[in-house]
């Protein structure tokens, strides 16, 4: 729902400010495929996107306990359940694609200086 925090280990998907909401990122099982943009309302409405699984994403934060709200600043980690247990959002070469990282430690791929690990951060008003 709108205007609620987003926990460590929510699923969550990632929109495009430039191409707007119905735009998400989308990637596919394959491991050397890279992620992309895409429009996906031609299959969902309202929330529904949360279950089309090649766009969802978990988040974890490196900081906060899972289930504790990601704060602003902090570094995050999306795993990608679709590919593989252990598929990480990586950035590699100025693209993303769903790469291994670890299938149970966050600790390792959210982190900083690395391919997986993002620093977040909330557009002001």
């Amino acid at each position: 729902m709108n205007g609620q925090p987003i926990d460590s280990g929510d699923t969550v998907s990632l929109s495009s400010n430039r191409y707007g909401i119905s735009y998400r990122m989308y990637c596919t099982a394959s491991t050397n495929t890279y992620c992309c943009v895409r429009s996906l309302t031609w299959s969902m409405t309202g929330s529904e996107w949360l279950k089309y699984s090649q766009a969802t994403f978990q988040i974890f934060s490196k900081n906060a306990e899972d289930g504790s709200p990601v704060q602003y600043g902090d570094v995050v980690g999306f795993k990608y359940p679709y590919s593989t247990n252990s598929a990480w959002l990586t950035s590699y070469k100025g693209r993303f694609y769903p790469r291994n990282c670890s299938c149970c430690s966050k600790s390792s791929c959210a982190a900083e200086n690395t391919n997986t690990g993002f620093k977040i951060f909330k557009k002001l008003p």
